[in-house]
């Protein structure tokens, strides 16, 4: 099956799942129900496989940072308070409140691991399903104090392709894994005694496939390179 245009048609509806008779956990794209056959690592194919076991281990250490963190900056805290130093009671309540925070957050991020994988398992059905939009396109990586970011920039659309309307033509992609960056990223050295200037960011041609749910849910494939939109609201700008 192929979609023409999926990102202007309409939403699909999911239908019930005939086990559960519920449609809230089924893929309204793969009719597949997560609640009653759970998406696995093994059902993804080898290239998504290495963006969910990325995924997999920054929860898991979100997680065990998040349950640790707390307990010690509280046990420092006593740790001063009982050497006669000291420390003001608002402090202390406010290391309580931070923990419970932190611990929360992690209980909530471990939680998100398995929509991960149905995140990927969806992409890779849009992949094989859904025509892709040709496109030039422009790797930048941004730092920033939480890590670095990584977009690509459309420099310009293929004959028949149309960007979908609402979407900027900046995507912020998942890190990639070193392999997959090289791709887009040239080697330095190699670049210079070439001739060209290592720091400029090539332009390579590529195809874009949109999720039909009109998410902009993306995946990106340049050459041998296999790139997916990041989850977050805020992934086009």
């Amino acid at each position: 099956m192929s979609l023409t245009n999926s990102w202007e048609s309409p939403k699909p509806n999911a239908a019930p799942c005939p086990r559960c008779h519920q449609s809230k956990s089924v893929d309204s794209l793969t009719g597949r129900c997560t609640r009653c056959y759970p998406i696995q690592l093994n059902d993804l194919a080898p290239e998504f496989q290495a963006y969910a076991r990325r995924a997999r281990f920054q929860k898991y250490k979100q997680f065990v940072i998040g349950l640790l963190a707390g307990p010690v900056l509280i046990a420092v805290y006593f740790y001063y308070a009982s050497s006669g130093k000291g420390g003001p009671a608002w402090l202390l309540w406010a290391l309580l409140f931070a923990t419970a925070i932190l611990i929360g957050g992690s209980v909530y991020a471990l939680v998100r691991k398995q929509s991960l994988l149905q995140r990927y398992h969806r992409l890779a059905w849009v992949m094989q399903h859904v025509k892709p939009l040709d496109a030039e396109l422009q790797y930048e990586v941004l730092g920033g104090r939480s890590g670095s970011r990584h977009y690509f920039k459309v420099c310009q659309l293929g004959p028949n392709s149309k960007w979908p309307e609402g979407i900027g033509q900046k995507i912020k992609v998942d890190l990639p894994t070193k392999s997959v960056a090289q791709v887009v990223t040239p080697d330095f050295w190699k670049t210079a005694l070439a001739g060209y200037d290592p720091f400029d960011k090539p332009k390579l041609w590529g195809k874009v496939y949109f999720d039909p749910d009109q998410s902009g849910s993306a995946v990106i494939c340049i050459q041998d390179g296999l790139f997916l939109s990041v989850s977050e609201n805020n992934q086009f700008l």
